[in-house]
């Protein structure tokens, strides 16, 4: 996937998800697909503590199976990669969920090591 293809789709930053979930008067249904428990742990907390209802799903394609008997009104989705990936949500497969499910509002999420001495990529970038 080129990363072109995004510019057809609004793409902002963590900040607003944050705002997002305190600027609504109504409370929402979220779809939160992260892989990684804590993370998800931590966009529930926020989201629940604005007045959202969350269910988290650590696959989209549990997600999609919920469908039958769950809608949603916000999707938050772990996804980083542009290339299709056999254990994570990339790019394309991300806008085709976008697509099916229609909700009014979608977040990417994606979470970084680059600059920790951790980091197996990007070794030596921290501080």
């Amino acid at each position: 996937m080129n990363p072109a293809t995004l510019k057809t789709h609004e793409v902002k930053t963590v900040a607003p998800l944050q705002s997002f979930a305190t600027a609504h008067a109504t409370s929402m249904r979220v779809a939160i697909v992260e892989d990684d428990p804590s993370q998800a742990e931590l966009l529930t907390h926020w989201l629940e503590l604005a007045g959202h209802h969350c269910h988290h799903f650590d696959r989209g394609e549990l997600l999609i199976r919920s469908l039958d008997q769950e809608s949603f009104d916000v999707l938050v989705l772990d996804c980083l990669r542009f290339r299709e990936h056999p254990t994570h949500l990339w790019v394309d497969k991300a806008l085709r969920y976008i697509d099916q499910i229609k909700p009014r509002r979608t977040f990417f999420t994606l979470r970084c090591c680059r600059g920790s001495a951790a980091c197996p990529r990007w070794p030596g970038m921290a501080g």
